[in-house]
């Protein structure tokens, strides 16, 4: 039962980390495309829109890492408490 009920909250922390990978490589891609169509990327140069997007995804990042870091967190200390090697 514990077992499941672990495996079930790695998936979940897995799932999201992938998300918000997924969000990051989705906005350098975007990043990617406007520099390569000669938009020079830079802070005068970007429009609010974009920028808050940039900001909203890079502490989408960091939370995903800090979510990431928990679960190792948590594994560790349920490893410890069930005396798993």
């Amino acid at each position: 039962m514990i077992d499941n009920l672990l495996e079930k909250e790695i998936k979940r922390y897995i799932s999201n980390y992938e998300s918000k990978i997924e969000d990051v490589e989705s906005l350098l891609t975007n990043l990617k495309s406007l520099k390569l169509r000669g938009v020079e990327i830079g802070h005068d140069a970007l429009n609010c829109h974009t920028r808050s997007q940039l900001y909203a995804q890079k502490n989408a990042y960091i939370q995903a890492s800090a979510d990431f870091d928990s679960l190792l967190d948590y594994l560790e200390t349920f490893k410890q408490e069930k005396n798993y090697e």
